[in-house]
């Protein structure tokens, strides 16, 4: 809408780009990505909801963070875990969240 200007001509060009037919055959071999894209986003939804969350919401949303994680990882071969999970506990640690980042790797 913002490159377009008027709505009517972004839902037309959003529209004509799904009925493209090379985007049509190559989106049934990506729900794989899609899969593990969701997973990425719920672990990064739930960790940082776990930053601001005290006593029992912590350990929950830390768990889930936990899990979402793991299911990222087990989606396809995981070449970004390392990554996540760096980033992840560089910030907890540097945060001084020790327990949040032993419930989150068990």
């Amino acid at each position: 809408k913002r490159l377009l200007g008027i709505k009517i001509f972004a839902l037309f060009a959003a529209a004509l780009f799904f009925v493209d037919p090379l985007f049509i055959n190559q989106f049934w071999r990506a729900w794989l990505d899609i899969a593990q894209l969701f997973f990425l986003l719920l672990n990064l939804f739930f960790f940082l909801i776990s930053m601001n969350s005290n006593g029992d919401k912590l350990f929950i949303f830390s768990l889930l963070s936990g899990i979402s994680l793991g299911l990222f990882a087990e989606t396809k071969p995981p070449v970004l875990l390392p990554v996540v999970l760096f980033l992840e506990s560089v910030f907890l640690i540097y945060k001084n969240k020790i327990k949040v980042f032993l419930i989150s790797v068990i």
